[in-house]
């Protein structure tokens, strides 16, 4: 027998079925039924005579394949390891040599096109005593959209590629769906294959499904018998990455040693021969055997479709009165056949005339009465559908045999006209239950039930029932009535594809919007800029109804509301996850998704996302305004189209998904996750609901998807953890956080936009020291406009005499008046309890801000800032104005900083205060403009050269301080309110806060009990008299 494939034919063979393929995402849908090896084999594999042999076993009603599922009936505990893709021959070499020494035999899932490619790993696996089972063409996962004969010689193509390649070809077949319906089944069979593979949710393993041997351990433990696990070799890796959360190093506190960073995150070095390895140990000591496929019982058609019915929540067949269509046809359909063959034929001819399509509804007993008529209407090209076996009521029936009479029938008509019925329609609407509605979908069909007898209207389905006297005149009026309408008339096949949401090719319209937008391109927002306690969550993979039906109820449990994002196609099929999602005060958007490997011109894009507005508003009443590409950086193309169709194009913040987690089947990745993401303001949190491979075939929203998991996790740690407890424990409801759609957060009051123009305020081209005419006078100004600190005796750069003119109080007034001041910069959580306090208490606070991270979270600067506190500088790089060194015994010595580090400090400060304006510049709240020109340095360090330069560019204060808290310091509440209560230990004795105090305090991480402190604090001060003050009220 032919062994070895020319290396032409192998190429030839990948290039073609990879052409195939076209990367798309939700349900992954791909092309395949344009494969012809036909065209690209030389040798033996013509599969013309295996097609029309299998084609003749499928149209006269072959039983079906068998299913293999999870088989928990086996007395011990056992796993059926599958390996799939083997596109790699090194790692699969590998695995078999694991598997040798562990004397375990495995089965491997592996396409045509691989097998073709490297026939010489087939015998490998062959010889070492594997079992070889199909996985399909090319690794199909949209076999079920094709058509019958496409499926059988789709089918046909592969057996005939393994039956040339090996002596007993297999009899298995394990594809890429979630569910195998009776045509799939059947298909199969007549190709020859007697069992299909259907493994259950989180069976599906890679390389980064465990962290390590024990988790891979504990996997194992929590599995039942009869377990099929499938170990992916071919991982397919989609570029969706999560962006890395920015780390904000602990501040350089004041007068300490700088901080020294954390380590990075170890790189992660597994692959799939190492968790192998992990999982045959771990079967091993637990006493788990491996068996094979044929160990496992292979459950046939009823006890298939039980099952299904027991896990169901998904499946259940679409009901259809009428459709929504935005075109000009109207649906037909007759029930029952009338028993002579003079009414159809006069019937059909009307019907032809008028260039009518209709659908014939029959039954099994119709087909055998009334042959000839039946025959008579398909003959004339219409199309028919099954009304059951009898045409009688089956409603009442039990699920099974619900489904029994509609398979019967179904094949009933595939057997004598070679067609396959999509619909069925009972006698009555009161016999759709929801068993009834299961059944039909098991068996393949959706329901039919119009709710009129003869309406000419758009999207109505008209039914004449032919069961009873049938009237010709009525049929005649109802065509007339169509004709004078423009209305075409089409069966139900057509008028459900009517329904279907089409890009607008209008060339004019699209270029009228264009022009009217005047060549805008909509940047892509990963956040919004609002200073509101709220973020957006948006979502993408509807098709997913399992995981769908988990994050609405998550969503309204909490009060949330997300926007979803779809795809055109999605808009037209999945009407009632849709209607589901709007019922629940969400929001859709259009995801756009290209089919092409190349950026689309603007036309393409327009139309694209034109089509789906217009669509969405006239089937649900939903105006789009917002657009998100979930693959892909948009083209400058994909901008311009957005823009003009007046859509804010969405990116994200945060995903919370990443490829290596593709096939994990558990949370422990969180872990590493939570590192990476932050909620904050205006932060938009992305998650993809089709994405996990444990999800893929879940059976309902119980709450249970990993997505879902996933979703209350993130809720739970990253929004309700912003929530300020006092020191009570006490959750405060006004700190809380919560979820807006993109629309809703993005057109809200506390929306803003960042200056762009550039400020002049503080400016390196400034020159008021420079100015002044003598040194006296410039040490006479700078004296003025300093407040120093009690343990700052000495500044470099001026002289004792110089010196005395200097304050060393760092206090502010004499008054019964404390200054609240808050340096360095913090996450989210820190500083949303720091405002809560001081909101609480009506103290409005001093934030002296460290800026080179404020451009990751500018959202809780603005937030400060409409709060009414004062914002100002606290440099952007934290550079200190002096250098220290230490001594032996413990005293430091201070130098002045250098003239070209005193140049780079004043671009430093500049550069800081540009960023405070951009962000804040425009807020005045009773009169006051947030950000003032008062500059707190680092480590309250100073000298001259600083001095001058802060002062030159336009600051118009330089504050330290009298009390230096150590907040940072502290390892709990009590320690931070004694020492603000009672005072500390300085130099020159106990320093206590008292009239005019400027208490330093810090925003950063470190700082965690300061906000707590405070609400001890503050009231206590206020019973002692004592008010709070913005520095820039004192010091003008």
């Amino acid at each position: 027998m032919f062994r070895r494939l020319k290396n032409l034919f192998v190429f030839a063979l990948v290039a073609v079925i990879g052409t195939t393929s076209l990367v798309g995402c939700g349900d992954n849908t791909e092309s395949v039924s344009d494969i012809d090896l036909t065209k690209i084999q030389r040798l033996s594999y013509d599969a013309t005579d295996e097609h029309e042999i299998a084609l003749e076993k499928f149209n006269k009603g072959c039983e079906p394949a068998k299913i293999i599922r999870d088989d928990k009936s086996q007395p011990e505990k056992n796993f059926c390891l599958i390996f799939q893709g083997a596109k790699d021959s090194v790692t699969v070499e590998k695995v078999l040599q694991i598997l040798d020494e562990k004397n375990i035999k495995a089965t491997f899932a592996i396409t045509a096109a691989t097998a073709a490619e490297d026939d010489a790993l087939i015998d490998l696996i062959i010889e070492k005593g594997h079992d070889i089972i199909d996985n399909g063409l090319n690794g199909d996962s949209s076999i079920d959209v094709l058509s019958d004969e496409d499926m059988v010689s789709n089918f046909s193509d592969s057996r005939k590629v393994f039956s040339t390649l090996m002596d007993v070809p297999p009899d298995k077949m394990m594809l890429n769906t979630t569910y195998y319906n009776d045509t799939i089944c059947m298909a199969a069979s007549a190709s020859g294959y007697n069992k299909l593979v259907s493994p259950s949710s989180g069976s599906y393993l890679n390389e980064k499904s465990f962290r390590d041997a024990q988790n891979t351990s504990e996997y194992v433990s929590r599995q039942g018998s009869g377990k099929i696990l499938v170990i992916k070799l071919d991982e397919y890796v989609e570029s969706l990455e999560v962006d890395a959360k920015v780390e904000y190093k602990d501040p350089a506190i004041d007068v300490q040693p700088t901080i020294v960073p954390s380590a990075e995150e170890k790189e992660d070095k597994r692959d799939v021969v190492t968790m192998v390895g992990w999982l045959l140990d771990a079967m091993q000591s637990q006493s788990v055997q491996n068996v094979k496929l044929d160990k496992l019982k292979a459950l046939n058609d009823e006890e298939y479709v039980r099952q299904l019915y027991e896990e169901t929540g998904g499946y259940s067949a679409e009901v259809y009165e009428e459709v929504a269509t935005m075109k000009d046809v109207t649906g037909l359909c007759f029930y029952g056949i009338p028993e002579n063959v003079e009414s159809v034929d006069a019937i059909t001819k009307a019907l032809i005339k008028a260039n009518a399509k209709a659908t014939f509804f029959v039954s099994s007993e119709d087909i055998e009465k009334n042959p000839k008529a039946v025959e008579k209407i398909v003959n004339s090209g219409f199309s028919i559908a099954t009304r059951g076996t009898t045409g009688g009521n089956i409603s009442n029936k039990e699920f099974y045999d619900i489904y029994v009479d509609l398979k019967t029938s179904v094949r009933s008509i595939q057997k004598n006209y070679g067609l396959k019925a999509k619909y069925y329609m009972p006698e009555d609407a009161s016999e759709i239950t929801e068993n009834l509605r299961i059944a039909a979908k098991v068996a393949g069909l959706d329901v039919v039930s119009p709710k009129n007898e003869a309406i000419p209207e758009k999207g109505y389905i008209s039914c004449f029932d032919l069961t009873r006297e049938f009237d010709m005149a009525k049929l005649n009026a109802y065509i007339s009535s169509t004709a004078g309408k423009n209305q075409q008339v089409v069966d139900i096949t057509e008028l459900v594809k009517s329904s279907t949401c089409e890009p607008i090719t209008d060339k004019e319209a699209l270029a009228h919007l264009r022009m009217e937008n005047h060549a805008r391109l909509a940047q892509e927002r990963k956040n919004i800029y609002t200073s509101e306690r709220a973020v957006t969550m948006t979502f993408y993979g509807i098709s997913n109804k399992a995981v769908l039906n988990d994050v609405l109820s998550i969503l309204k449990q909490n009060g949330y509301k997300g926007t979803f994002f779809v795809t055109p196609d999605e808009l037209s099929r999945c009407g009632e996850s849709i209607t589901k999602i709007l019922n629940g005060g969400n929001e859709i958007g259009i995801a756009y998704v290209s089919n092409s490997q190349i950026d689309q011109s603007y036309d393409e894009v327009a139309g694209y996302i034109f089509g789906a507005q217009q669509y969405a508003e006239w089937k649900y009443d939903a105006k789009i305004s917002v657009v998100m590409q979930p693959y892909g950086v948009p083209s400058k193309d994909t901008k311009e189209a957005v823009a003009s169709c007046g859509c804010s194009l969405a990116g994200y913040e945060y995903s919370m998904v990443q490829s290596k987690d593709r096939s994990a089947v558990d949370l422990s990745f969180y872990t590493t996750l939570a590192k990476k993401v932050e909620a904050h303001r205006g932060s938009i949190i992305y998650f993809n609901m089709n994405y996990y491979t444990a999800d893929q075939d879940a059976a309902s929203g119980d709450g249970t998807t990993l997505l879902a998991e996933l979703l209350n996790k993130f809720i739970e740690t990253k929004i309700y953890a912003l929530t300020y407890k006092d020191v009570y424990g006490k959750s405060q409801p006004s700190t809380s956080y919560t979820v807006k759609t993109f629309s809703e957060l993005a057109s809200s009051q506390y929306v803003y936009a960042p200056i762009k123009n550039s400020q002049k305020i503080v400016s390196n081209n400034n020159n008021i020291v420079g100015a002044l005419p003598d040194n006296a006078t410039k040490n006479a100004y700078m004296a003025g406009h300093y407040i120093g600190n009690p343990d700052v005796t000495y500044i470099p750069g001026f002289t004792d005499d110089e010196m005395k003119a200097y304050d060393k109080t760092g206090k502010i007034s004499k008054n019964k008046v404390i200054f609240l001041t808050f340096d360095d910069w913090g996450y989210e959580q820190d500083i949303n309890e720091l405002l809560y306090v001081l909101d609480k208490y009506k103290v409005k606070g001093n934030f002296f801000v460290r800026t080179n991270n404020v451009a990751d979270n500018p959202n809780l600067l603005r937030a400060i800032a409409v709060d009414g506190h004062m914002i100002g500088s606290h440099s952007n790089s934290h550079m200190v104005a002096w250098n220290a060194t230490q001594n032996e015994d413990g005293t430091y010595n201070y130098e002045s900083i250098s003239e070209d580090a005193g140049k780079r400090l004043r671009a430093d400060v500049v550069n800081s205060y540009s960023t405070l304006n951009k962000y804040c510049g425009d807020v005045v709240v009773d009169g006051r403009r947030a950000l003032s020109t008062i500059y707190r340095p680092p480590t309250l360090a100073m000298s001259r050269i600083a001095m001058e330069n802060i002062l030159d560019v336009g600051f118009s204060y330089i504050v330290s301080g009298d009390f230096s808290s150590g907040d940072y310091n502290c390892s709990s509440v009590d320690e931070v309110v004694n020492i603000l209560r009672n005072g500390k230990k300085a130099w020159y004795g106990n320093a206590t806060i008292g009239n005019g105090s400027c208490i330093v305090l810090h925003m950063s991480p470190n700082a965690q009990y300061t906000a707590e402190a405070l609400d001890i604090m503050i009231p206590e001060w206020k019973a002692q008299g004592y008010n709070f003050g913005r520095l820039d009220d004192y010091l003008r």
